[in-house]
């Protein structure tokens, strides 16, 4: 899709939308971890630990692809 701007404005525009995103995650995550450890005890806040951990090797990866394309 193009959006009729700078190639470092759109990279940009991305960049905040995604950062966004992922705050807006990391947030519910944390209120679901702290749910899950209430209500399941130990075992359920593994399972939460593993997302989050997965969640934020997904996140390196895209950050990491957003890097190598901006340049």
């Amino acid at each position: 899709m193009q959006l009729g701007l700078w190639p470092q404005m759109s990279f940009w525009i991305v960049l905040v939308c995604f950062l966004i995103w992922v705050l807006l995650s990391g947030v519910g995550l944390s209120l679901y971890s702290l749910r899950v450890a209430r209500e399941m005890g130990a075992g359920g806040f593994v399972v939460v630990v593993i997302w989050i951990g997965l969640a934020t090797m997904l996140a390196q990866g895209i950050m990491s692809a957003f890097r190598s394309i901006g340049r």
